[in-house]
């Protein structure tokens, strides 16, 4: 377990919001409850403010830093409007901080149970490394938009947490969603740059519907859960704040891939408690990371470009 001094667990709250689903995570007490199945199912999404405490988040942000391995590996997209986003991708968990992340029950015992599904599986897990001042913008879009070519098909069994080790906030691209657009189902999604994009007259179309987009600003250790259908965005880094983010993604047994693809088919996941990330501390060199590489991501290519 780590010790330094930099890593004391000491109070880091997040005040609340006012955002609509955001719920305080108590070690002590913390359960899914009928409000957060209520918010899963009407917002398309759950925040848990304080998800991972001040030693937890230290250890994962000194692993992203430490490892060199994760930049050599991490691939760079161009947002179409001169701003490049870098990420670091792999399928399977590894036994470092960010594994235990993925595995332990308070993250993957969470979704499953909002997901409402028998099992889940580790999909992918990516680290979106977006630097200060150059950091691009992610399009409007939905995870499913990308996922829907890798022939999984049910699209209420897959699901993101998305975990901020730097403060998120509007000057550095933040998330915006727009709560309650996963009922709309899978939108069509076109090329923009090297990213997809939601049809445009859709994103109106819910924001008419639904309200406007929310600004889901978080602190680190804040964590949001959401729905694979949730249309989300987030803006460039022209600020001096870096922003850098653990996403990890699951997907359910009976949705395994129809046609095996870039990423994990169906492997049994071993949740593990939720005091592993401070028991395996950081390792500074992880070997057992299966990056992805670009060049077999068939989810980012248009039907054209694959003939």
């Amino acid at each position: 377990m780590s010790s330094s001094s930099d890593r004391k667990n000491t109070s880091n709250r997040t005040p609340a919001l006012g955002i609509p689903g955001e719920f305080f995570y108590d070690p002590k007490t913390f359960h899914v409850t009928p409000e957060h199945r209520a918010s899963w199912s009407w917002n398309g999404y759950v925040i848990l403010r304080n998800l991972f405490d001040a030693e937890e988040v230290s250890i994962l942000r000194e692993t992203m830093e430490a490892d060199e391995a994760i930049s050599k590996n991490a691939m760079s997209r161009q947002d179409g409007s001169q701003g490049q986003i870098r990420l670091s991708m792999w399928s399977h968990p590894a036994n470092d901080a960010f594994g235990m992340a993925a595995r332990c029950y308070k993250v993957a015992g969470t979704i499953e149970k909002l997901m409402d599904v028998d099992e889940i599986y580790h999909y992918h897990t990516k680290l979106i490394l977006k630097d200060q001042e150059t950091g691009g913008a992610f399009q409007w879009h939905q995870d499913y938009g990308y996922w829907y070519k890798n022939s999984t098909i049910f699209p209420g069994d897959m699901g993101t947490v998305f975990i901020p080790v730097d403060p998120c906030r509007k000057e550095n691209g933040c998330l915006k969603v727009i709560p309650g657009s996963h009922r709309m189902g899978r939108v069509d999604h076109v090329r923009i740059g090297e990213q997809v994009m939601a049809d445009p007259q859709r994103i109106a179309w819910a924001e008419e519907k639904l309200g406007p987009a929310i600004d889901v600003e978080m602190n680190p250790g804040d964590a949001l859960f959401f729905h694979s259908c949730l249309l989300h965005s987030s803006g460039q880094n022209r600020s001096h704040l870096r922003r850098w983010v653990l996403i990890t993604t699951y997907n359910s047994r009976r949705n395994d891939p129809i046609v095996p693809h870039h990423h994990a088919s169906y492997t049994p996941l071993v949740k593990v408690a939720n005091d592993k990330v401070k028991d395996i501390g950081v390792v500074r060199e992880s070997l057992d990371r299966d990056y992805n590489k670009s060049a077999n991501d068939k989810s980012i290519h248009d039907d054209e470009e694959e003939k």
